[in-house]
């Protein structure tokens, strides 16, 4: 279960966790729920298109994220 939903802190995903089936929730920032589009219109849009999923470009971009400051 992956899901957006707005409440009067501003958006979240909620999301299950695989090993413990506990529901989560993970805060996002206007910025961000503006910048992810409308999950209703966009569900087979991809975030980087073409991308060929190796182990060198997961690897580079956990690199990428760990500098830009993403956790």
């Amino acid at each position: 279960m992956k899901d957006i939903e707005k409440d009067e802190t501003g958006y979240k995903i909620i999301f299950r966790q695989k090993k413990t089936k506990d529901l989560e929730y993970f805060q996002l920032s206007n910025q961000a729920y503006a910048l992810l589009g409308d999950p209703s219109k966009d569900q087979d849009l991809k975030i980087f298109a073409g991308l060929k999923y190796t182990t060198d470009a997961y690897y580079k971009l956990q690199k990428w994220a760990i500098q830009s400051g993403m956790n």
